[in-house]
């Protein structure tokens, strides 16, 4: 079963892999951080998740 919707997806996620590999070249510092901010978002989610279900 072939999706329509395939060729379009590959683009997408080129051009947010180019984006991304832009921003972290001209703003390694801003990339950093907020590449930090998302795994400790990350890590406080499964932590509640932890809980909730333990």
């Amino acid at each position: 079963m072939y999706s329509d919707r395939r060729p379009l997806r590959r683009f997408l996620v080129g051009v947010a892999v180019v984006i991304l590999v832009i921003f972290i070249v001209r703003a390694p510092e801003k990339a950093a951080t907020v590449a930090t901010a998302i795994i400790t978002g990350l890590v406080s989610l499964i932590d509640t998740l932890a809980a909730n279900v333990g």
